[in-house]
């Protein structure tokens, strides 16, 4: 919830809901659906995400 001491006082507001499953400890992915709710218009909006871990510190040992 967004609070607007301007004009309106609930100026939009976002409905985030979203999935994700571990295909392994360095890949992941995940989808969702947004909503934003504007004063003037609605945008919906599915999003599908992946997540890969890379770690490119020497390791010692």
């Amino acid at each position: 919830m967004f609070i607007n001491l301007q004009n309106d006082f609930f100026g939009q507001n976002r409905l985030y809901g979203a999935l994700g499953y571990n295909f392994s400890e360095n890949l992941s992915a995940q989808i969702g659906y947004l909503k934003n709710d504007f004063a003037v218009d609605t945008y919906d909006r599915f999003q599908l995400a992946v997540f890969i871990k890379t770690d490119w510190r020497n390791k010692k040992g």
